[in-house]
């Protein structure tokens, strides 16, 4: 009888052995799939900044959710802007910029949703008027380049500024 009581009692100190494993097992599980959450979260939620191998930045931008947002900027190995895009959930959306290397503008317009959208402009590096351009719905609607001398050619949908 005391032999019997004896099994008895270390099958369930076994089972309470095995019983605190699991338990411990499934806690570590479940404190690494937090930690893994929390890495993600930081992943997707954050400033990106690429840089060259001088260090100076290339490229830097927001992550929201894991997608691009807001002002998403580009500059040369020299450290010169060269792009500013606006971004919405990983779209370019908004006001899109491109510089000369000067810091001249060169050429300005918009997206929507990743489309050109609305008037585009473009300037010679001398700040004098380069083009500019319509676009609906994605499409170049009309283009007007201007010339040496302000001499001006407007193209509409059925040819572009290549005669085409």
């Amino acid at each position: 009888k005391v032999r019997l009581e004896r099994e008895r009692r270390l099958a369930e100190e076994e089972k309470l052995l095995e019983r605190a494993q699991r338990d411990r097992q499934a806690r570590l599980r479940l404190e690494r799939m937090d930690r893994k959450a929390r890495e993600r979260q930081l992943l997707n939620n954050r400033t990106v900044v690429l840089e060259y191998p001088n260090g100076s930045p290339q490229l830097k931008y927001r992550l929201v959710n894991g997608f691009r947002e807001g002002m998403c900027k580009r500059w040369d190995v020299k450290g010169r802007l060269k792009e500013e895009t606006e971004y919405s959930r990983g779209n370019k959306h908004g006001r899109v910029v491109y510089y000369y290397p000067s810091g001249q503008i060169d050429v300005e317009g918009f997206f929507s949703m990743n489309e050109r959208f609305g008037i585009w402009e473009g300037w010679h590096e001398d700040g004098t008027p380069s083009f500019r351009s319509e676009y609906r719905e994605g499409e170049l609607h009309t283009w007007e380049q201007f010339g040496e001398n302000e001499d001006l050619r407007t193209y509409g949908k059925v040819k572009n500024r290549f005669g085409l």
